[in-house]
């Protein structure tokens, strides 16, 4: 009888080893299923890279924004002055708000969004697939 005790033992101790793991393991699973990445705003340039960011870009004087990542939603906020904007990234949607200008745009990734206003006026370049431009 106490071999098998012993044995029970093992069995319990491994059990609980394997609880534990599984519960840090998915945890760190849940962890990495939210936004990660970074803006970086470097003077006159604004570099978005990473997924499912949700970021309002409002700064002062002109600048370039470049966005790559993937499923990220960008706004350029109110009488704000872009002078370029760059899009190679996959599935992110931006949108630009009433009163900003945005010299170019180009849309070189892939199933991005692009919102302006209606009657936006600005030079736009598409050479990625699937991209569209939704005026409202």
């Amino acid at each position: 009888m106490r071999y098998l005790a012993f044995v029970d033992g093992i069995n319990q101790g491994v059990l609980r080893l394997l609880i534990r793991f599984s519960l840090v393991f998915t945890s760190l699973i849940i962890a990495g299923c939210g936004s990660s990445g970074h803006v970086d705003d470097r003077g006159n340039e604004v570099v978005i890279d990473g997924h499912k960011l949700d970021s309002i870009i409002n700064k002062s004087g002109r600048y370039n924004v470049y966005l790559t990542g993937t499923s990220n939603n960008i706004v350029i906020a109110e009488k704000n002055q872009v002078g370029r904007i760059r899009v190679t990234g996959v599935n992110n949607d931006l949108s630009i708000r009433n009163s900003a200008t945005v010299e170019q745009i180009d849309l070189e990734g892939e199933g991005n969004t692009l919102y302006v206003p209606k009657g936006f006026v600005s030079r736009i370049s598409r050479s990625g697939v699937g991209n569209k431009i939704i005026e409202r």
